[in-house]
């Protein structure tokens, strides 16, 4: 009755099932409280076949090991994995961004007045299917982890997956330009 309830007074809803996604996807997981190892957790984000992967607080026995064909780039205890190639970053990163998304250990409606104003909207709130709550455990009530989109990009699908620290995965379109 408990995870019945929460549902009833979150946020959360119920959808069709999902069509298959479209677009690029990106998800964040925050694999900091794990107990599967180093190895189910590449197994598990490669499974996901995501084009940007962004964990956080990996250990130090987590790296490139394991993510074939991608690029790995690791900022002290995050991991940034993607599908192609990194370049242009200097020039880019003097433009607005575009996604926005991590671990941000505030509740949801404690950023998003600030990251609204900005011109940002979290995904959830457009296109978000299940449950939006990401921690802690297997039964979760605080909405931590966030995936905010800036102005120029168009969610297709959002949801988060099944797991401690919920990951969560997005799809999106890039602008034509």
């Amino acid at each position: 009755m408990l995870p019945l309830a929460i549902f009833l007074l979150s946020n959360s809803r119920l959808a069709a099932a999902p069509s298959p996604p479209h677009g690029l996807s990106a998800l964040h997981w925050n694999v900091l409280w794990l107990q599967q190892g180093k190895t189910a957790v590449v197994k598990q984000t490669t499974d996901w076949d995501t084009d940007l992967l962004l964990l956080s607080e990996v250990t130090e026995d987590i790296g490139a090991a394991g993510f074939a064909n991608r690029r790995v780039l690791r900022l002290r205890t995050m991991l940034l994995v993607v599908r192609g190639e990194l370049r242009d970053i200097q020039r880019h990163a003097r433009q607005a961004l575009d996604l926005v998304l991590g671990d941000f250990n505030t509740p949801r409606s404690a950023h998003s007045g600030q990251m609204v104003a900005k011109g940002y909207q979290h995904a959830y709130s457009l296109i978000g299917d299940g449950l939006n709550f990401t921690w802690p455990a297997r039964l979760p009530l605080i909405a931590l982890d966030h995936c905010l989109i800036g102005p120029r990009l168009h969610p297709t699908q959002q949801c988060s997956e099944l797991c401690d620290h919920r990951a969560q995965q997005l799809w999106f379109e890039l602008p034509a330009d």
